[in-house]
């Protein structure tokens, strides 16, 4: 009966070492690629710009008014990198910068079919005007302009449009829907909240 007794406490304390090693190895581990992913993520370094750089501004993404220092929010699933994206804060903070710097010649807009909105636009396109200011140069290269790419274009000294590529252009317009009189013949009072 000693003998199971032994055997048996034995076999219990070594699953449950057993089990606390495991866990401590996963628990380090996890650490390690958190703790990595993290620091690519946020890692900041002085960037040094030569002399005649050009700043390139690549608008194919939506453009959010903040830029998230989150390293999860930026994740590409596939490739397990951190696809840092300027945000509309960083981007225009950006241009001044470039305004001052003697460093850089001008910009090189990259555009394509521009998901942001029309306000976003018009934020970026007025810090574009402020810095052709300072006597700059914008350079515009796209490969398929639509309206939104052509209203950010025009800002630019010279646009570059693919040959093989092409232009969507109807015209920028707007249309309000007034729904009084439908109002008035069904009856109904509108409520502003």
């Amino acid at each position: 009966m000693k003998n199971f007794w032994g055997s048996f406490l034995g076999a219990i304390a070594g699953t449950v070492v057993a089990g606390i090693v495991a866990s401590v190895i996963v628990l380090v581990g996890l650490a390690l690629i958190i703790g990595s992913l993290v620091s690519s993520g946020t890692s900041k370094s002085e960037i040094e710009i030569s002399k005649n750089s050009v700043l390139r501004l690549k608008l194919d993404y939506d453009v959010n008014d903040k830029t998230s220092h989150d390293p999860f929010s930026n994740m590409d699933i596939m490739s397990m990198k951190s696809k840092a994206q300027l945000g509309l804060d960083e981007m225009l903070a950006s241009i001044r910068y470039a305004k001052e710097d003697k460093n850089i010649t001008g910009i090189y807009l990259q555009l394509s079919t521009l998901p942001s909105g029309m306000a976003t636009l018009e934020e970026i396109r007025n810090a574009l005007l402020s810095f052709k200011e300072s006597g700059k140069f914008i350079v515009c290269y796209t490969e398929y302009m639509t309206q939104k790419a052509y209203y950010m274009a025009t800002v630019a000294d010279e646009i570059y449009l693919n040959p093989a590529g092409f232009m969507d252009f109807k015209g920028l317009s707007f249309q309000l829907i007034f729904f009084s009189k439908t109002l008035q013949k069904l009856g109904l009072d509108p409520e502003v909240i």
